[in-house]
């Protein structure tokens, strides 16, 4: 049986402050067949957590303005129906401390800048289909 979850577009909040990075992510994923939600900054980010029914996944930059490192990973997982939501991390500063300390605020995935487009997509679905999605 196929259940509707399996069936509609994906949804995927895009955070990230680079307006060049945010159009980018939003075309590759966009052109892969998802539905992107974007925000350009932690308040914006915060805004749309608050006020929207939770998307399928969250890729979010670590580093932007307005919310310190980590504080977004911890507003979104307190919120009812955002906690269990796939994050996907992304940083360009090569810090291994970075990579820990996403997984531990709870990241599903911590991905350096730059990454290879197929490798954020495959991780992608990897994840949609651990959460019950079809495969694209």
């Amino acid at each position: 049986m196929i259940t509707e979850k399996a069936q509609r577009k994906q949804r995927i909040m895009v955070v990230e402050d680079s307006v060049e990075q945010r159009m980018l992510m939003k075309q590759l994923l966009e052109a892969d067949g998802y539905d992107v939600i974007e925000a350009g900054d932690g308040n914006v980010a915060r805004s749309l957590i608050d006020q929207m029914t939770p998307p399928d996944i969250i890729i979010s930059d670590l580093v932007m303005p307005f919310v310190n490192e980590f504080e977004l990973v911890s507003y979104m997982r307190s919120k009812l129906g955002w906690k269990g939501i796939p994050l996907f991390l992304l940083s360009g500063r090569g810090v291994c401390s970075d990579h820990q300390n996403a997984l531990l605020a709870g990241a599903t995935t911590f991905i350096n800048k730059p990454y290879h487009p197929l490798m954020l997509l495959n991780r992608l679905r990897e994840v949609l289909v651990e959460q019950g999605y079809s495969a694209q």
